[in-house]
């Protein structure tokens, strides 16, 4: 298990990847009640057009103690310019807005579903 391999020396720290405000506050009470070593990091994905962590994620991070490393901060390529004026394929914006659509607008929903 995990805890024999950090017993061990295999492992001399852990994180989780991808998970909520809930999980982490979970997993913390699960590894305080059964006397594991607590976990030291969270990656989740965030950048400028992916903000849902800047609340509850941070909050628990602060509460918890555990660093906060994101993953994708220029937004897949998005914020780094490289789709700009055709420079690319332009179905990769448009697949990366239909992945994620809630993130953007109502204004640009509407010029997407228009195109």
């Amino acid at each position: 298990t995990l805890d024999d391999l950090v017993k061990q020396g295999k492992i001399r720290s852990y994180g989780l990847s991808d998970d909520t405000a809930w999980g982490i506050t979970q997993y913390a009470l699960l590894a305080e009640k059964h006397n594991l070593k607590p976990m030291v990091s969270i990656q989740n994905e965030y950048s400028l057009l992916r903000r849902r962590d800047d609340t509850d994620v941070a909050e628990a991070c602060v509460l918890e103690n555990i660093s906060y490393l994101p993953w994708s901060p220029l937004a897949m390529g998005v914020l780094s310019g490289k789709y700009l004026n055709n420079q690319k394929r332009r179905d990769k914006v448009l697949s990366f807005r239909r992945r994620h659509a809630a993130l953007w607008l109502p204004h640009d929903r509407k010029c997407e579903q228009s195109n």
